[in-house]
Formats: structure tokens, C-alpha cells, sequence
């Protein structure tokens, strides 16, 4: 009797085929290297390594040096940084209010579309009116390239503003999420600083949970998080209001949302710079080939 195939047996259960495995693992760990200071000695071994083929077998970074021009991972890297030198640990943080949830358990899996969308407005009614409203969203083709954000501010006088740019040729949906609502800030910061009688209170409405979440963690590992982090930081020092951050479900017909997406899908079709790649970016662009 004929055993069941390794490959038949991955499919059924869900699991990434073992040399996928091993290629992503590969890729990680130099990728990694890669994005050390140039005085560590694994960054040290990666730079100065080159090719013998003496060998028959492969060595890891043969393997490596494959896979990095077979998935184009781009060249100019961004630095690991394990904590925020900006922020030693005396500075006293002014830190935005984060709210990571509806006014009422809400789940898209197990309730009606139409029951999000009147939970999701419940909450954007709880904000007074004559706080400054602010819907972000950001978006990259494929997850990982040419990202673009949008941005939709409404004032208490119902004047509106709405930006939209591009975020880099490399850049992912959660990094021109945070792109998205640093630009806020910036913008609000110039007009408050041009017109003090317009200075409010603010709500910030973002449908990226993980950003915000990120924020309350104080996990700015990624550059993106840490320059909005400290932006919101500056912003706070400098104005006495209440920044608030409100994560709403993307997708539930809530008007601003929806155009703040297509100001984000505008942005990413304009032209790209050359940015810096974080580590978390090249991980997402090998994960589409990875899995088929």
C-alpha cells in the first residue's frame, strides 16, 4: 500500500512545503545581516563573502544570492533597529489616545455588513462636531510596491481638505497607513501654526488596527512607526489638544473612509521615489511567490 505524498499531505493540512521553508528562512536571515551596522560581524561575513564555485553544493549564500535576484528584493535597505535611541527611557512621552475598538463588539465574520456599518457610525457620532474629523488610508500594489496614501480633513466650519501622494517605489499597505496619518499631523501643524484661532481637538479615523496597535505597544522597530511616533510627540508638545485615534472597519460605507481609499489608490499611481525598503517589506514581498 502506497503511503500518502509529503505533497499531498502539505496541501491537506495547510503547511508550506519544507524548501519554501528553507528559502524563506535563508532569505530572512540575510536580509537581516544585511540591515545590521556595518561593524557586526554577520554583516561583516555577508559583505566580503564572494562566490568560489569550487563546490558542487551550494552554500547558504549562494542560495541566498538565487533567491534575492529571483524574488528582485530591492538593494537599498533600511537599518535594523532593536529600540528607539530618539526616546530614551527618562523622555516623558505625549502619546495620542488610542482606541482599537468600536463603542460595541463588532466582528465582520459574525455579524451583518449593515450592523458594522451602524456600529462603525455610532462611534464616529460619539466625536462633538466641532472637532477637526480626519479619515487616512493607505495603499500599495500587491501589498508591498508602489504605496500611496489619502487623507480627508474636515473642519468644524464643514470646509474639507483631501491630500493624496505617492509613499516609494517599495512600501507596504501598513507603512502608508502610518505615512498617511503623519502627514495629518504635519498638515494640521502648519495650519494651526498659520491660523491659531482654527486650533481643535482632533479624531483621526484609520481602518490599519495593527498600526494603532503598534503605536500603543510603542513598538517602533520600523521607521515608519517611529518617525510617526515622534511626530505625533512633537505635534502634542507644541499644541494643548486631544489627539485621538480611532480605528474604524475599512469597507462599511462610511462616506470619509471610502474617500480617503480612493485619494490612497490615487497616490500609489503617481510617481514613486526610491525610498529605503524596511526588513518587514521584503518579507511581505517574498510571502505572494512563497505561497504559489
Amino acid at each position: 500500500m502506497r503511503s500518502t505524498p509529503t505533497a499531498a499531505c502539505e496541501i491537506h493540512t495547510n503547511i508550506e512545503p519544507l524548501g519554501l521553508r528553507r528559502d524563506a528562512a535563508v532569505m530572512n536571515m540575510v536580509e537581516r545581516y544585511k540591515r545590521s551596522d556595518k561593524s557586526h560581524p554577520n554583516r561583516q561575513l555577508i559583505d566580503t563573502w564572494k562566490p568560489t564555485g569550487r563546490l558542487k553544493q551550494k552554500s547558504v549564500m549562494d542560495i541566498a544570492t538565487y533567491l534575492q535576484e529571483k524574488h528582485h528584493l530591492p538593494n537599498n535597505r533600511e537599518n535594523l533597529q532593536h529600540f528607539c535611541k530618539e526616546v530614551p527611557p527618562h523622555h516623558r512621552k505625549y502619546i495620542a489616545n488610542i482606541r482599537t475598538q468600536l463603542i460595541e463588539e463588532t466582528s465582520k465574520k459574525h455579524r451583518d455588513p449593515i450592523d458594522i456599518m451602524i456600529t462603525a457610525q455610532k462611534t464616529l457620532d460619539t466625536y462633538p462636531e466641532h472637532w477637526i474629523h480626519v479619515y487616512t488610508d493607505g495603499s500599495a500594489f500587491k501589498g508591498t510596491i508602489n504605496g500611496g496614501y489619502g487623507v480627508r480633513v474636515q473642519y468644524p466650519d464643514k470646509t474639507k481638505e483631501e491630500l493624496s501622494e505617492s509613499c516609494g517605489s517599495y512600501c507596504s499597505n501598513y507603512e502608508a497607513e502610518a505615512f498617511a496619518i503623519e502627514v495629518v499631523v504635519f498638515q494640521l501643524t502648519s495650519v494651526f501654526s498659520l491660523y491659531p484661532e482654527k486650533t481643535q481637538n482632533i479624531v483621526i479615523f484609520s481602518d490599519s488596527k495593527s498600526v494603532l496597535e503598534a503605536l500603543q505597544n510603542e513598538s517602533l522597530q520600523n521607521s515608519s512607526l517611529k518617525s510617526l511616533f515622534l511626530t505625533i510627540d512633537s505635534f502634542l508638545k507644541t499644541y494643548d489638544v486631544d489627539l485621538t485615534l480611532q480605528w474604524i472597519p475599512r469597507h462599511c460605507n462610511i462616506t470619509g473612509n471610502e474617500r480617503a481609499d480612493t485619494l490612497a489608490k490615487k497616490g500609489s499611481t503617481a510617481k514613486q521615489q526610491n525610498t529605503t525598503t524596511s526588513f518587514r517589506t521584503a518579507q511581505q514581498i517574498t510571502t505572494p511567490r512563497r505561497n504559489g
